[in-house]
């Protein structure tokens, strides 16, 4: 079996992992978001680029609007082709969410402007299946996330953000495959 392979093999058994009521997927996050904004990085990013939760995903609605509270610069992910676009948001982003790509929420770029430049210092919460303990990220297999990060300028601080089950030992890599720089869930730290 080659790494494609084994990568296929993990995201299908990891998402049959999921099972959590209503009430601890609420306590889980949280949880997270207390962890998140009492990290220096938070505390002092002038830029937060963050992600709309689905539903095997961590929800991060809680951090995002703190964010917007603090004056941060917030923005949100859009699927353009084969790359991701972030867009600005405000407060009232959770009322202009459209489907997009893959029947994925994503914000409506008609009410939000794209940014090309970003602020520093500059926070990526970045999504994953699973996540190993050498920081090793397993996504949805599209790349997105590996090409947005290769294209980068500007300096930046990626923290991996997931429930705690999600956290490997190890994971498949390939070359092309850009490891964050911390992961924070519920009870986990690295």
């Amino acid at each position: 079996m080659d790494i494609k392979e084994d990568k296929k093999l993990l995201r299908e058994n990891i998402k049959n992992l999921f099972e959590m009521t209503e009430d601890q997927k609420k306590q889980n996050s949280l949880i997270l978001a207390n962890k998140i904004s009492s990290l220096p990085l938070y505390k002092e990013c002038s830029t937060l680029l963050a992600f709309i939760s689905t539903k095997d995903e961590i929800e991060i609605d809680s951090i995002v609007d703190l964010a917007l509270k603090e004056n941060k610069e917030v923005a949100l992910p859009v699927v353009e082709q084969t790359m991701l676009a972030f867009y600005k948001i405000d407060l009232h982003w959770k009322d202009n969410l459209v489907a997009g790509k893959w029947g994925l929420k994503e914000v409506n770029k008609e009410h939000y402007q794209k940014i090309d430049n970003f602020k520093e210092p500059l926070l990526i919460l970045v999504p994953a299946l699973a996540f190993s303990h050498s920081k090793v990220r397993l996504g949805r297999g599209k790349g997105f996330y590996d090409r947005f990060l290769s294209t980068l300028k500007v300096d930046f601080t990626t923290v991996g953000v997931c429930y705690d089950y999600q956290v490997l030992a190890t994971l498949p890599a390939e070359k092309h495959d850009i490891k964050v720089d911390y992961i924070v869930t519920p009870t986990i730290s690295i």
